[in-house]
């Protein structure tokens, strides 16, 4: 593992400036990896290339080497979003908006959005969501009133506008639907369908930046599912699937906004993070203890698999060319393959894992009675477009203990 690197934050200004001028610093290493994967299976060949890739996504869990960085004073990291080869967004606990060059060290601030003088705010919560649209023109986030919606402009950051008037509690999480029409979901029970319109004049703020407040287009709430969770969304079918904190999923036909699905599912304690595999057709659920399959066609056969870190919760979950990686709360990034339903081994036999290192604690704010070495809570994990390098970040589970993991694997 390489030395843990100590970035200095800097200011969106800087980083406009940095976007034009760090050409030179672009790792080419990643794709040169897919390159050598394709060529061995065969470029021009459809079948192949996709061996290729599963081949890749089985294969490099067993090479990924941990590169720590630290990153003071801020307090777990909750979301996060690859903006390119080697800019990452993060979202925390504190309600920061922070982007990281994972190749130079170099961090940026981003200023949270305000909601209007008419929207009260609840207690923060942090970011749980950052999502960025298919054209990767706009970022949406939490804004500094976190039932609210926050939109920027990309590469820059420019601010665009502040999602209002729809929740009454806090954004756990966001999914475009397409290009300029998002959907959140809240602890209060409802989902808020948004539809974004740059030429929009009204604006709100007299001096800079200025952006505007905007309402939703409809909002829905989620009949028994309460206190809603997690998303995925599959384009294709333009269906919504959601998990809610009393262990609901449900689909939603987002053509008719209307619910079709509704399951009240064994192993669905703490459902707090969903993915949908694009190959099979079905939506993963992380719970507890739990990975839980669910092909809406056939809702009668759901598959559960125990976590094989037993209940510390799974935290994270995506899935790769039927890989699926989970970030649990035990300081332990694992493997599943959803073609066996088995979790990944090394040649030697053993379950295929990532132990992340130990990361920042705030020593100062924590209580000195609490001398435990808390785990590190994967709460959020990407590839990048590759697929061979992957970011994880998240911090200790209790709440009363500050601190964050962050570590890029390659």
């Amino acid at each position: 593992m390489e030395s843990p690197k100590k970035p200095k934050i800097q200011s969106n200004t800087t980083l406009k400036k940095y976007l034009f001028t760090r050409e030179k610093h672009l790792s080419k290493a990643p794709y040169l990896y897919s390159y050598t994967w394709a060529r061995q299976y065969g470029l021009f060949n459809d079948r192949a290339r996709k061996l290729a890739k599963r081949q890749a996504a089985l294969n490099m869990p067993q090479l990924f080497k941990e590169k720590e960085f630290i990153l003071e004073y801020f307090n777990k990291i909750f979301a996060s979003q690859w903006l390119d080869k080697n800019l990452v967004v993060m979202g925390t606990k504190c309600n920061k908006l922070i982007v990281l060059d994972v190749v130079t060290g170099r961090m940026f601030d981003i200023p949270s959005l305000k909601s209007s003088s008419s929207c009260a705010a609840p207690d923060s919560c942090g970011i749980h969501s950052i999502e960025i649209n298919p054209s990767r023109t706009y970022l949406a986030t939490g804004a500094e009133t976190t039932n609210d919606l926050a939109i920027y402009k990309l590469p820059t950051f420019d601010p665009l506008c502040v999602g209002e008037l729809a929740h009454k509690d806090w954004i756990y999480d966001m999914t475009w639907l397409t290009d300029d029409t998002i959907v959140t979901g809240s602890k209060d029970s409802t989902i808020a369908i948004w539809k974004i319109k740059e030429q929009n004049t009204e604006m709100y703020n007299a001096l800079p930046p200025r952006y505007s407040h905007i309402s939703p287009e409809c909002i829905k709430r989620c009949g028994s599912a309460e206190k809603i969770r997690s998303f995925a969304y599959c384009k294709g079918r333009q269906e919504l699937a959601l998990s809610s904190l009393n262990e609901y999923f449900q689909t939603w036909d987002m053509n008719r906004t209307k619910q079709v699905l509704q399951l009240s599912l064994p192993h669905f304690r703490e459902p707090v993070c969903m993915t949908y595999c694009n190959e099979r057709q079905m939506y993963a659920v992380g719970s507890q203890a739990h990975v839980t399959f669910i092909d809406p066609r056939t809702p009668q056969q759901i598959t559960s698999i125990k976590s094989k870190e037993g209940n510390s919760g799974i935290r994270s979950i995506s899935v790769r060319h039927d890989v699926i990686t989970l970030g649990t709360g035990l300081s332990v990034v694992i493997f599943l393959d959803v073609r066996t339903k088995q979790f990944l081994e090394t040649p030697s036999g053993k379950h295929c894992q990532l132990v992340v290192s130990e990361g920042w604690t705030n020593k100062e704010n924590n209580s000195p009675l609490m001398r435990t070495r808390y785990s590190n809570s994967i709460f959020t994990h990407k590839y990048d477009d590759t697929g061979v390098r992957l970011f994880t970040a998240g911090g200790p589970m209790p709440s009363d203990i500050q601190g964050n993991y962050v570590g890029i694997w390659s």
